[in-house]
């Protein structure tokens, strides 16, 4: 909207900041300078003859509570000598002005109409200002926001207030008091190149800042009720042809999905720590998202989840069948399906929104892939976990079908060589890890495949809801970002839903952020998607995570989506720690010795120097050292390996020290069970 502009015979006009208006009545052409307009109270003219104007004021509710038993006071020097739908009150210059019966409250969102007949002489002056009352309540009167700190300008729900700059040194100021804990989204528009900053209540410390991002005139948060807020407005490149602007504050409205009340890490009233979704979601396109998640699989006929399971691409690489939810698992602890971490694990990405379902996901368009890579052997059957191996093969298998996003819910103390030369070599994939829940700084006592410290893996840890690290989460070393994961409902089998807790559950609140940006720009490598979400521009910083991520900072959605940093420059990844020395075969009997009994199986995995005919190797072994049974259970392409399996731990062990000591085997290690 023109701020100067010529005034038509009929005139609708807003009340003003600090400014007064004066139509000459017999002149209408005169150009008037208007500005930093209202739109709560409106006082029009719709006609006037010789001594008399009719005139109209709307009252609009912008906000969000009902206007009881209201009044409207203001100066106006002319004598009303008939109105209705209200009633009217004089005293000198000064109105008051109440509700009929009828229009006694004025709902949100409501605009109440008064007309009225006034007598004038020579020239009609609008009102400068005025004080709207309802509940004992009054409405302050509207300052200039112009270089004006001390007293800005109060921000009105879905109302645009509109200015333009004289210089390039000016600052407009703002200030907005949410009477309800939501998210929302303050939106510039205009000729003018903007710079918008959101402060706190001591208008000094910084909450966002649009400033060299890829959309200056957004910034979307979550927000707590009654608390002060304030914006500062400046131009950038200052144009003086290019000085118009508005501001609108808009409330997000939550979904419909009953439980989402319980969904903190979505929107955090409380507290305001959050990911900053609901804000996303109205600026993404209709695309598919494909995540995939290397877990112990899904229940995919969940109400919540039917919709968004791509069935057709997930498979269980743990028993090599279609079925990546197999009831007669054995229900041996949290790794089974039956049991529901893989579910969780979906829901958090993908549950269906807005479908006055259980809770909503952070992807809308999701298309989940479940990796069957975790679990325990079926009923009557003999085949074991495999977890190293089929994590291996599920890399192999989103390498051949162009899948970009793994989730990896799990981990174990002990380093795989073929686990990390899998992911090392799909480098079209990108990895986001959970950090595991010991506790530890991830420099010192490293877990795996968190601290491969590979450049296309994301590390998470978890964070409660005051923003403080949960006190078993692993932090430090190659931990890239926390995001939630205390008390998270989410999906589980048998449409249930059910509330966990771990690093498992952060992990796939990035995955789905991380699809999010790949979604808005499919040509990015998996580096700079990385950059995107975990670059410390595009984080919320909190100083519980300074020293204990590389990012500093809770994962942002809104920054990382719909208004990243333009430098998000790709993190130089330092190798501060290779498992595996020099002397690979030495390190990995190290770690055999040490590790727990029970994450192995009776299966190793073996790299050969150059090409063999395995059923020759294996005869040999069985004639040489006289193992009760040896067969090939798989190979795993990608890495050129095979997996052995044998009639016992014992004899797995043994056999991988054996093989260790022969010139022809690159290494031999346990097909470790992750977790």
């Amino acid at each position: 909207m023109k701020l100067h502009k010529k005034l038509s015979c009929i005139l609708a006009m807003t009340v003003l900041f600090n400014c007064t208006t004066v139509i000459n009545a017999s002149v209408y052409a005169t150009e008037n300078n208007i500005s930093n307009v209202s739109q709560q109270v409106t006082f029009k003219i719709h006609s006037q003859w010789n001594g008399q104007f009719i005139g109209e004021i709307l009252i609009t509710n912008t906000s969000d509570s009902p206007l009881n038993d209201w009044e409207l006071q203001f100066e106006f020097p002319y004598e009303i000598v008939s109105i209705w739908n209200a009633t009217t009150y004089r005293e000198n210059n000064f109105y008051t002005l109440e509700g009929e019966d009828y229009n006694r409250i004025i709902y949100p969102n409501q605009t109440v109409s008064i007309g009225f007949i006034a007598n004038y002489s020579t020239s009609i002056s609008l009102p400068e200002d005025y004080t709207l009352r309802a509940n004992g309540t009054s409405t302050p009167v509207i300052n200039n926001p112009i270089n004006n700190i001390t007293t800005p300008c109060a921000l009105q729900l879905d109302i645009p207030y509109e200015t333009e700059f004289s210089t390039s040194k000016d600052e407009v100021w703002f200030s907005f008091t949410p009477q309800s804990s939501a998210s929302y989204e303050f939106i510039g528009t205009g000729n003018a190149n903007l710079c918008t900053t959101l402060y706190d209540e001591n208008k000094q410390n910084i909450l966002m800042n649009s400033e060299n991002t890829a959309a200056t005139n957004l910034i979307g948060t979550t927000l707590l009720a009654n608390k002060d807020y304030y914006i500062k407005i400046k131009p950038l490149d200052f144009n003086s042809s290019s000085t118009d602007f508005s501001l609108t504050v808009n409330k997000i409205e939550s979904p419909n999905d009953p439980l989402f009340s319980d969904q903190w890490s979505l929107l955090n009233t409380s507290t305001g720590i959050d990911i900053n979704i609901l804000p996303v979601w109205r600026h993404l396109n209709n695309n598919k998202i494909q995540i995939s998640m290397a877990d112990t699989g899904v229940y995919y006929e969940h109400e919540d989840l039917i919709n968004n399971i791509n069935l057709s691409l997930s498979y269980n690489f743990t028993h090599h069948i279609n079925n990546v939810f197999p009831e007669d698992e054995l229900y041996g602890d949290s790794y089974t399906a039956v049991y529901g971490h893989g579910t969780h694990v979906a829901g958090i990405i993908g549950s269906e929104i807005n479908n006055s379902l259980g809770i909503a996901g952070v992807v809308p368009y999701a298309d989940l892939i479940s990796l069957k890579a975790l679990g325990r052997k079926l009923e009557g059957a003999t085949t074991y976990t495999k977890s190293i191996a089929a994590f291996v093969e599920s890399v192999e298998y989103a390498t051949q079908n162009d899948i970009k996003i793994i989730n990896c819910s799990f981990g174990g103390s002990s380093p795989s060589q073929a686990e990390k030369d899998a992911m090392l070599g799909a480098s079209d994939i990108l990895f986001v890890i959970a950090s595991g829940n010991n506790g530890w700084d991830l420099g010192e006592n490293p877990v795996y495949p968190a601290c491969y410290y590979h450049s296309n893996s994301v590390v998470v840890t978890n964070i409660n809801s005051d923003g403080s690290i949960n006190s078993r989460a692993n932090y430090g070393g190659p931990t890239d970002i926390a995001a939630p994961g205390t008390d998270i409902i989410s999906t589980v089998p048998y449409n249930k839903y059910r509330f966990m807790s771990g690093t498992s559950m952060s992990a796939p609140f990035v995955s789905s952020i991380c699809g999010l940006v790949w979604s808005q720009n499919n040509n990015l490598t998996p580096e700079e998607v990385k950059a995107y979400v975990t670059s410390s521009n595009n984080v919320t910083p909190l100083d519980t995570l300074t020293d204990k991520t590389l990012s500093g900072g809770l994962l942002n959605a809104y920054k990382a989506v719909v208004c990243p940093s333009l430098d998000t420059g790709t993190r130089e990844v330092q190798m501060l720690r290779d498992p595996f020395t020099e002397d690979k075969k030495e390190t990995i009997s190290y770690y055999k010795e040490i590790a727990p009994a029970s994450s192995k199986t009776d299966e190793i995995i073996v790299s050969f120097s150059n090409p063999v005919l395995i059923d020759e190797w294996i005869q040999k072994l069985n004639n040489l050292y006289g193992f009760t049974e040896i067969s090939v259970s798989g190979y795993l392409e990608s890495i050129d390996a095979y997996v052995l399996r044998f009639s016992s731990i014992e004899e797995a062990d043994i056999a991988i020290d054996l093989l260790n000591n022969s010139n022809e085997v690159t290494y031999a290690e346990p097909n470790y069970i992750r977790e």
